[in-house]
């Protein structure tokens, strides 16, 4: 076993604000978040979306399956999906 470094695998939070340069960079949470500060506030009018619990506690189900339908499902609606994990 050769574990590599944490500092080769992951940016110390000052090289991250370096490789990031002049761009914005944003968080995405469920909650509503009152502007602070500086810091711009962004409603994009989302929602939480299915967490597809039956079908991971049947063991006979395809998860993959039902995901993929229900992004299919989603898309046809015109609905944007955004998959975060």
């Amino acid at each position: 076993y050769k574990p590599v470094a944490p500092d080769l695998l992951y940016l110390c939070p000052e090289n991250l604000i370096a490789s990031l340069g002049p761009r914005e960079a944003i968080d995405f949470t469920p909650f509503d978040a009152p502007e602070v500060g500086a810091k711009k506030v962004y409603h994009a009018g989302s929602r939480h979306g299915r967490s597809f619990v039956e079908e991971r506690a049947d063991p006979n189900a395809n998860v993959f399956d039902v995901v993929v339908k229900h992004i299919a499902d989603e898309r046809a609606a015109r609905r944007r999906v955004v998959i975060a994990g």
